[in-house]
């Protein structure tokens, strides 16, 4: 069990040296997934090479409409209201996913 802790908390910091995150009391409640969403979408890069294309750039923004196309399917399947194509949109929704997954690299 303290392996399991000393593992998660190295982990921890792996990703918040990695992210240049200072620590988890920086941002605040729920804003956390925002301001990362922001700083994925927003950053800029100054060598050539590091650049995003419009490759990278489309399947970022494809995963933000594909995340909000869970939260529709979410939404419709708890309430209430019945479809007989509803594995069929979950199929396409998290196939594309996939794909933008794929895209972004």
């Amino acid at each position: 069990m303290v392996f399991v802790a000393f593992f998660i908390l190295g982990e921890r910091k792996v990703l918040g040296y990695m992210q240049i995150r200072k620590g988890p009391n920086k941002v605040g409640l729920c804003l956390l997934q925002f301001a990362d969403l922001m700083k994925l979408v927003i950053k800029f890069k100054f060598v050539f090479f590091q650049n995003r294309s419009w490759l990278s750039w489309w399947g970022v923004y494809l995963l933000v409409l594909l995340a909000c196309g869970y939260c529709v399917l979410f939404f419709f399947s708890f309430g209430g209201v019945s479809s007989v194509n509803f594995m069929l949109w979950f199929l396409v929704v998290t196939s594309m996913t996939g794909y933008s997954l794929l895209s972004v690299g």
